[in-house]
């Protein structure tokens, strides 16, 4: 027993097949409920009228796209996606209303039923809110978080909270913090870690404070934590480097294999034989996030993370081996330099979050790891 339907449709709502897609086309844009609420919401402003207008068509892919969308908040009404829809429904509301204008009994009743129904769905709707009294007097934590981000210079880079964002558009570079297509390294982040959790987007509480953690560890410093307001700044401390230098690890430096000046060569730890031979030198080209793209002196190539020395892919996550290829200005070959209390700089890449890092005994290759509370192979000097 218990067949699943037409095609694959099962009484769970699952989909597959052909089915699925007349199931999706049809019934699926009126179900759940929420969908068929939205209609209602979107037309009873109208008190329906603009059904009788031709123009109501218009409206029509939008609905459609959004109903058949599989992101659920597409769905109902608590977000703006209804903004390009409600010109459109009531235009044809006014046509609607025009065709009627020998009907002058008619014309008012529907105008009044509209202004009716407005009236009971405005307390639904944020813009309630303007006739709240509590919307007109600042919470005392509001100056803290005022302050706070104006201790971010103009121009900066910031992640920041869903509803802090907009407040730092108008000088600097912002991202939702938490939402993994933002700038993924930026100069600043502040959060409002007491965002309640019915408005809180992207991350929930506990994933916020663990990613808040990640970038601790990864170099960040704490600005401030004040009534909830986190402020954190990426931890350079004003570090500005340039020309070239030696990197090194317990009287190691880095290098290509065997001074290779082969594109692709696997980047070693080897002993220090001086001068510019064996490419041991580095130059430190800032960019414009304050990440570094570190060139090799002899051989012109950028440290970068990828294809090894024999070819095979190593991949990009920990474990992986640091090679040198050709300059081309991607992220695998931008790396946050980062001072360390006990004079070390941790090499963080800008693609992947992870540390470079070297072995802990005799020459050996040269890879990335995550960020273990200082692990010891990833404290280098600069020299």
């Amino acid at each position: 027993g218990g067949g699943g339907g037409l095609g694959g449709v099962g009484s769970g709502g699952g989909v597959g097949g052909l089915g699925g897609v007349l199931y999706k086309g049809t019934i699926g844009l009126i179900t759940p409920e929420v969908k068929a609420t939205t209609l209602v919401m979107v037309l009873a402003p109208t008190a329906f009228l603009a059904l009788r207008s031709s123009l109501v068509w218009v409206a029509l892919p939008t609905l459609v796209w959004r109903f058949a969308a599989a992101r659920q908040v597409l769905w109902g009404t608590g977000y703006h996606y209804s903004l390009v829809l409600m010109p459109v429904v009531f235009a044809a509301f006014i046509e609607a209303l025009a065709a009627r204008r020998d009907q002058a009994g008619s014309v008012r009743g529907y105008v009044a039923s509209a202004a009716g129904v407005c009236a009971l769905m405005v307390p639904q709707f944020p813009f309630w809110q303007l006739v709240q009294s509590g919307t007109w007097h600042d919470e005392p934590r509001l100056a803290v978080a005022r302050r706070l981000m104006n201790l971010i210079p103009d121009g900066a880079t910031v992640q920041a909270s869903s509803h802090l964002a907009p407040q730092l558009t108008n000088r600097a570079t912002v991202g939702l913090f938490g939402w993994e297509p933002g700038r993924r390294f930026p100069q600043w982040i502040v959060v409002d870690a007491w965002t309640p959790p019915a408005v809180r987007w992207p991350l929930s509480f506990e994933v916020e404070r663990n990613r808040l953690n990640w970038y601790r560890v990864r170099g960040y410093r704490d600005v401030a934590d004040q009534d909830g307001y986190v402020l954190l700044a990426r931890g350079d401390g004003g570090l500005v480097l340039s020309g070239s230098h030696v990197i090194g690890f317990q009287g190691r430096v880095l290098a290509p294999f065997g001074g290779s000046g082969v594109d692709g060569a696997a980047l070693v730890l080897t002993a220090v034989t001086g001068g510019v031979g064996g490419g041991q030198e580095w130059g430190f080209v800032r960019q414009d996030d304050g990440s570094y793209a570190l060139v090799n002196g002899v051989s012109g190539l950028c440290v970068d993370v990828g294809v090894d020395v024999d070819g095979a892919s190593s991949g990009p996550g920990a474990g992986a081996r640091v090679i040198q290829r050709d300059c081309s200005g991607r992220d695998s070959q931008h790396w946050y330099v980062t001072p360390q209390s006990g004079g070390g700089y941790l090499f963080t890449s800008v693609s992947s979050g992870l540390q470079l890092t070297g072995s802990l005994g005799g020459d050996g290759d040269v890879g990335i790891q995550d960020a273990v509370g200082g692990f010891f192979g990833q404290e280098w000097s600069i020299g």
